[in-house]
């Protein structure tokens, strides 16, 4: 199965593609998350390029640091992509196994393919986002379905790759996701009260 109708399959017929994945092994959803990584790295060229053309008016070695992210982002982003990948899957794992999944291997697929609505999803985000005044309001609940529909093929996926219950999957993936931003409130609200307790008091207005 090529990239294009495997990436058609997860979008539109996840149930019978994640299926027929069960036998893959690491290489197939590893090469998957590369082409998609490089397909939108590429699609992306175009509004880095705006972006910095705007930058060159105020900064003079504009054109220097594009030339320097895309080398950076061609050279060490499929390998820093594919460390977080490795990661978080592991991390989603240990729920999975939790409620009675087993196998890295069927975790990393879930994780690699459903990642497939974010490759165009984030890319119209991203080019709406340079509209003036209106980016962002365009841009966000974009961003935002991306996020769920991966979130509902990657529960998809944990279900059928592990043979779960629908209930136990759900567990796996929203838990983790939940425990993760806890911990970032936490560190935030953390952070905010250290910077805080080193301002000085604001002066008190005293009136005779």
């Amino acid at each position: 199965m090529d990239i294009i109708t495997k990436w058609k399959s997860i979008l539109f017929s996840p149930s019978a593609f994640f299926s027929k994945t069960a036998k893959e092994g690491y290489k197939e959803p590893m090469l998957f998350i590369i082409v998609l990584y490089f397909a939108y790295t590429i699609l992306s060229i175009p509004i880095f390029a705006i972006l910095f053309r705007q930058m060159a008016a105020e900064l003079p070695f504009a054109g220097g640091m594009f030339a320097a992210i895309l080398f950076i982002s061609i050279i060490f982003g499929p390998i820093l992509t594919l460390l977080f990948l490795l990661i978080w899957t592991a991390y989603l794992h240990l729920f999975a196994w939790l409620f009675g999944g087993n196998g890295y291997v069927h975790t990393l697929q879930a994780v690699a393919y459903s990642s497939a609505p974010t490759f165009p999803l984030s890319l119209i985000a991203q080019y709406l986002g340079i509209i003036p005044i209106a980016g962002p309001f365009l841009s966000l609940p974009i961003n935002l379905a991306a996020m769920v529909y991966s979130i509902v093929l990657m529960i998809i996926g944990i279900r059928t790759l592990h043979r779960i219950s629908t209930g136990r999957a759900v567990a796996a993936v929203l838990i983790p996701y939940a425990l993760l931003f806890l911990i970032i409130m936490v560190i935030v609200v953390l952070v905010l009260f250290t910077v805080l307790s080193y301002l000085p008091n604001a002066p008190v207005a005293q009136f005779d």
